[in-house]
Parts: C-alpha cells; sequence; structure tokens
C-alpha cells in the first residue's frame, strides 16, 4: 500500500488540480476553448488561454486533468460501459497482447487512428478481427495514454520539437515491452500492482534488467490497475455524451470538482479509498459529495494520481529535462527571431515581420527544481547580457520589470481560511494556489534580506493573500535560485527583464523647436536601437563556474526609444500666431521618424465633413520627403469649401515593437484648427 506520504502528496495533488481546473471552468468560452484547442494539439493556442486567465503556472495540474477525462471519455464512447460480467484480461495477458500489436504495427497504427479519430466501428472491427474485443477499454486507454501524455508535453512544456506521429510513438513503446513478456517479472509485478507495493514492483523490474524502461512499464501497470479498480468501484454504468454535451458535462464536472479544494479531508479519504479498492467507502464518499454521476471519472482521475505516486516510487531517478530558454512572451528565440535581432512571425498576436523589441521582456523556458547531472542537487540560472558587441554582464537585482512574476505554483498547505470581507481567519485548511514569483528584492511586498523569502501567513483580520515565495538574482552574479518546493517540479518562467534598464529610453520630442517642424529632422532626433545578446546559463548552486548548462545566445534588436511625432500649421506662425485666420487654405507640417516606423498617417477629421480626409498616405507631394524611417514635410489642404467649424489633423504613427506578448499601439497626435463663419 502506498505510503503516508505518497497518500498525501496525492491528496494534495487532487486538490489543487480541482481548484485549478475550476477556476478555468469559471469561464465557459476560456473552458470550451482549451479542450478544443487540446484535442487539436494547439499547445500555442492553450499557452495563451491560460495565460490570459494567469493559471498558465498550473498548466501541467490542467493539462493532466483534461487528458484523464478526455480518456475515460473517448474510450466509453468507442468501446461503451464496461460489462462488470467480463472478466478483465490479466496484467501478463495485457502486456503479451500489446507487445504483439507492437510486432505488428500496421494493426496497431490502425487502431491508434481509431481512437484518434473517435472512430468506434472501425476499433471494433479491427478488434473482432484479431480475436481482442477483450482487450477493447485497455487497449483504448493505453493508446490515450501515450498520445495524451505527447500533448502535455508540447503545452506546458513550449520548446520547440518536431511533431512525433502518435501512431510511431506507440509502436516503438509496445515494442519496447517485447522482452518484459518472458520471465517471471510480470507475474511478480502483477502481485505488487494490485496492493500498491512498491519496493516489490522495483525489485522485479530491477532484478529483470527493465530500469530503462521502469517509466514505460509503469504506464502499462497504471492504466491495467485504474481500468481493474473503477470496474469494482463503479458498478453502475456511465452516460455516454459526445461534442458539445460531453463539453460542457466536462465543464459541470469541473466546476463540481471545486468542493474536493475545499475540503481537503474527504480528498484524502477519496485517494485512500480507490487506493484500498475499498467501494463501500468510495461509494458513501462520492454520494456525499454528489460525485454519482461522475463516479468512473472521479475514479480515474484519483486512480491516476495514485499511480504518479507509485510510479515516482517505482521509478526513483526519471529522466529530468536539461533546462532550457525558449521563448520571449510568446516569441521563440531559436525559430522567430532573425540575423538582425528582429522576429520573422506573429505568434499569438504578439511579432511579425521586421518586429524589434522593446519594453519588459518575460524570458520564459523551463528549469527543473533538480539537476538533470547529480539527482537532487538543487539548481540555479541567470541571464548575462552584451551590448552592442560590449562586455558580458550578469542581469542582476533591480533589472527585472518592477510587478513580480509569477514562474511556478506551489504545493497545496495550510493557510488561513478567508471570510467574506476578505480577510483571513483564525481558522487555517489546505490551499491551493500559491505561487512562486521572480522579481527584484524590492519589489517583494514584505521585509527580506536574502533569497527564497517566503511569505509569512496573514495574520487573523487582516488582509487575505494565498502563499507566495519570493526570489530574485543576485545583485553580483545574477544567479536566481530554482525554488526547492514547487509543485510541478520546475519553473515554467525565468524572469521579466525591464530592457530600458540595458538599453535606454529616449524621447526625441521633448524641446523639440517648434520652427523646425516641417524641415529634415535633426540628427539628433534621429535616434537608434541596440543590438543585445542574451545568454541563458543554468548551474547547480554549488557548482557556478563552470556553469553545467550554457545555450547558445541570442541576439536581439531592443529600442525603447520614442518615436518623432511632431505636427503644427503655417498658419500658426502668421502674425497673429495661432489666432490667424484660417480661409482657403491650410499647410500641415509634420515631422516623423522612428528606426522601427512600421506606418504612419495624416488625417482630417471633424463632424462637418461626411468622411475623413485622408493627407498621407497619399500621391507624391513635392514639399514632403519620406523614407523608411518617416517623413518630413508641408502638406497644403483647400479649405476654402469647408464649412465654418472645427476641424482636427491627426498624425498616428506606429513602429514595428514587440514585447513578445503585445505590441507597440498606435501614437496619436493630434492639432485642432477652426473655420470661421463670415
Amino acid at each position: 500500500m502506498l505510503d503516508p506520504n505518497s497518500t498525501q502528496a496525492a491528496a494534495a495533488r487532487l486538490a489543487a488540480q480541482s481548484d485549478a481546473v475550476a477556476r478555468l471552468a469559471k469561464d465557459s468560452g476560456a473552458f470550451a476553448a482549451t479542450v478544443a484547442a487540446f484535442e487539436a494539439e494547439d499547445g500555442e493556442a492553450v499557452r495563451w488561454i491560460l495565460d490570459r486567465l494567469e493559471l498558465f503556472p498550473f498548466c501541467e495540474l490542467i493539462c493532466e486533468w483534461l487528458r484523464i477525462k478526455l480518456c475515460v471519455l473517448r474510450c466509453i464512447e468507442i468501446c461503451g460501459p464496461p460489462r462488470i460480467e467480463d472478466e478483465l484480461p490479466s496484467l501478463p495477458d495485457f502486456a503479451r497482447e500489446l507487445a504483439q500489436l507492437g510486432r505488428h504495427d500496421t494493426l496497431l497504427r490502425d487502431l491508434v487512428d481509431a481512437v484518434d479519430c473517435g472512430a468506434s466501428e472501425a476499433y471494433h472491427a479491427l478488434l473482432r478481427e484479431h480475436g481482442l474485443e477483450r482487450f477493447c477499454h485497455l487497449f483504448c486507454r493505453w493508446i490515450c495514454s501515450v498520445r495524451y501524455e505527447r500533448i502535455c508535453r508540447l503545452v506546458c512544456i513550449p520548446i520547440p520539437e518536431p511533431l512525433i506521429d502518435p501512431a510511431a510513438a506507440a509502436v516503438a513503446e509496445a515494442r519496447s515491452l517485447e522482452k518484459l513478456v518472458s520471465g517471471d517479472t510480470l507475474a511478480r509485478l502483477s502481485e505488487a500492482v494490485i496492493g500498491l507495493l512498491c519496493e516489490e514492483a522495483q525489485s522485479a523490474i530491477n532484478d529483470g534488467g527493465f530500469q530503462g524502461e521502469c517509466e514505460i512499464i509503469c504506464r502499462l501497470i497504471c492504466v491495467w490497475r485504474i481500468t481493474w479498480v473503477c470496474r469494482e468501484l463503479c458498478r453502475r454504468p456511465p452516460i455516454i455524451l459526445t461534442g458539445v454535451l460531453a463539453t460542457e458535462e466536462a465543464r459541470e464536472f469541473a466546476l463540481a470538482s471545486r468542493a474536493l479544494s475545499a475540503q481537503p479531508r474527504v480528498a484524502a479519504s477519496l485517494v485512500d479509498a480507490v487506493a484500498r479498492n475499498d467501494a463501500q467507502a468510495y461509494g458513501a464518499l462520492i454520494a456525499r459529495i454528489g460525485f454519482e454521476p461522475y463516479c468512473w471519472q472521479v475514479c480515474s482521475w484519483v486512480g491516476s494520481l495514485i499511480c504518479f505516486e507509485f510510479c515516482l516510487c517505482v521509478c526513483p531517478n526519471p529522466q529530468v529535462q536539461p533546462p532550457e530558454w525558449t521563448n520571449i512572451g510568446y516569441i521563440l528565440v531559436d525559430s522567430d527571431i532573425d540575423a538582425t535581432g528582429k522576429t520573422t512571425t506573429s505568434r499569438s498576436g504578439a511579432g511579425g515581420v521586421g518586429y524589434a523589441f522593446f519594453d519588459s521582456l518575460q524570458l520564459t523556458g523551463f528549469i527543473s527544481a533538480t539537476s538533470n547531472i547529480v539527482p537532487g542537487a538543487p539548481m540555479m540560472y541567470r541571464f548575462l547580457y552584451s551590448l552592442n558587441g560590449g562586455p558580458t554582464t550578469p542581469v542582476v537585482d533591480g533589472m527585472l520589470d518592477h510587478n513580480p512574476f509569477q514562474v511556478a505554483g506551489l504545493p497545496t498547505q495550510l493557510w488561513p481560511e478567508k471570510d467574506g470581507a476578505g480577510n483571513a481567519t483564525s481558522t487555517s485548511t489546505l490551499t491551493p494556489g500559491g505561487a512562486v514569483f521572480v522579481s527584484n528584492s524590492g519589489d517583494v511586498p514584505f521585509p527580506v534580506t536574502t533569497p527564497p523569502a517566503v511569505r509569512p501567513p496573514p495574520a487573523p483580520g487582516n488582509p487575505w493573500y494565498p502563499p507566495q515565495v519570493f526570489v530574485w538574482p543576485d545583485a553580483a552574479t545574477g544567479w536566481t535560485l530554482v525554488f526547492q518546493n514547487t509543485y510541478a517540479g520546475f519553473y515554467t518562467g525565468f524572469m521579466d527583464l525591464e530592457s530600458e534598464t540595458i538599453v535606454a529610453a529616449q524621447n526625441p520630442n521633448v524641446g523639440y523647436p517648434l520652427a523646425d517642424i516641417g524641415s529634415a529632422i535633426p540628427a539628433s532626433a534621429t535616434l537608434n536601437g541596440s543590438n543585445v545578446v542574451l545568454t541563458f546559463e543554468a548551474s547547480r548552486t554549488t557548482t557556478p563556474s563552470p556553469p553545467d548548462y550554457q545555450q547558445a545566445p541570442v541576439l536581439i534588436r531592443v529600442n525603447n526609444n520614442t518615436e518623432v511625432n511632431e505636427l503644427y500649421f503655417q498658419q500658426f506662425f502668421g502674425p497673429d500666431g495661432c489666432c490667424t485666420p484660417i480661409s482657403s487654405e491650410l499647410n500641415v507640417l509634420f515631422d516623423a521618424d522612428h528606426e522601427e516606423m512600421g506606418s504612419f498617417s495624416i488625417v482630417v477629421t471633424s463632424c462637418a465633413l461626411s468622411s475623413p480626409i485622408t493627407l498621407w498616405p497619399a500621391s507624391p507631394i513635392p514639399t514632403v520627403t519620406t523614407g523608411p524611417r518617416g517623413g518630413f514635410g508641408s502638406i497644403p489642404l483647400d479649405t476654402s469649401t469647408f464649412s465654418a467649424c472645427s476641424y482636427t489633423v491627426t498624425q498616428t504613427t506606429v513602429p514595428l515593437l514587440t514585447t513578445g506578448i503585445v505590441n507597440r499601439s498606435a501614437w496619436p497626435n493630434s492639432l485642432t484648427f477652426c473655420i470661421c463663419g463670415p
């Protein structure tokens, strides 16, 4: 049986997952869009939705819930409700037939395609043809697990990787089981899996020499055990829903599951009942919280979390991926930035062709809490920068955006409850939803001296806040700690770099002489950006030099300058100044300049006009000079037929600049004039 620590960890993960998916389900549109994007393997869309709802740090929790939920529904839709009277194949039989499928990859590929498409008739026809009908649910759940695990990796660890055919992945994994079906390993595993005996299962795998296939074997035994347990705990056939109805039912289930985050003892009791295969206790618990309609889904959900902890015990040294910096916002650093440091494409509305960077830059990717070289060794990371070919310098404390940047979630923990007025109470409960932030030390909302800074619980009667941890770059070296109690075991972000601390912002419009508007832009106002080379390093906290990992430098073009956007009227230089009457003609003087100018326009509007008058862009005007940076000159406007009214001339400039999350917005600069009556 699971040890108390594993049971508690599974219950905590259940409570945290309940809270995360319920928060997503509050927005019906976002929930439906997330499900659709997940099934379409559109990781970028899922990340965009979760990021907008500030839920991306809980991506792994949400994605795991989605894949469990959708696998249950998909396999019930394809295979029909499990028939209690049908005997479930044994674990050795399941493993042998799966290994056999690996040798007949055409059949396995066809089964994967049928599950992927929800093609029940085709799936059953294949099983009947080969005498495999009794493996319907087991094969379906295994195929679904292989496919959706890969999707979660694509969604929650946004690194570019080649698309892998899910059928090819299933074939490769099935073939890796061929050696397992000989000898006594499977028989020993069967006994250990039923009782969740970690040491016995680990010993069976190690004695058979299958350490390299441990995680693959764990998937096999988890699929079998969950199917076996849920047949025992849920005797009532589940309702089969598809399409929009299935999505809405999933949302209702997600909202209802919030009860588990508010009742940690119930969550722990559910874990215990499923682990012990106690149908009486399980039935009483789901009846108590109104989960009878979701019996199969709850059982599979809880069973998966139990197996997660069981497999951590059975396979104690899973492969930890090396750290990697992957993104600036949504922009991929290895494929979306050209040799000049500008973006080559748009992602989630950010960037485009030829965009430079500006303002705060969210540097994201992933790093595990512990080393992939020395198991268990704590990790740290930093960024180095070089400005215009100058010396390489670390990004240090004080160079980040003043809004703390969330990089990870925290495990469920005892925390004061919140009353109706938003204040902390004297009662504590298990609370999910805490977060780890990377910030400047000066932006931490409580007195601190060294990281990691764990915010103490709010005192009773004071404003409530969730659990929080803050870390920041070292003031000299820039090394930032990876907090060792992050929920998912790794950061999904690094820092929100304030680029103005490297490339200063300048405003050429300050002190711009009126007399110069319409003339060539002075050299002092034609400001340029800078080349910044960023290098990501990661290492064990005990080994800062040389670092364990150093990524190839990435060049980005940074321009924080405001564009020249000056507008005036020639008539305002008349003998009466700005009160010179305007009768038959107006001369619009303008200057517009920026190194990354995307467009600029000049438009006249008024309620007296049937439609706006576009002065620029227009046919060539002798008094106007333009180029890739903008332009300057004088544009004549015939006002002889204008009615007596007030008119507005607006020059709008749009430089091609992005943070990687949003692009620089347009800047309209307006000036009014009047046509007076006789």
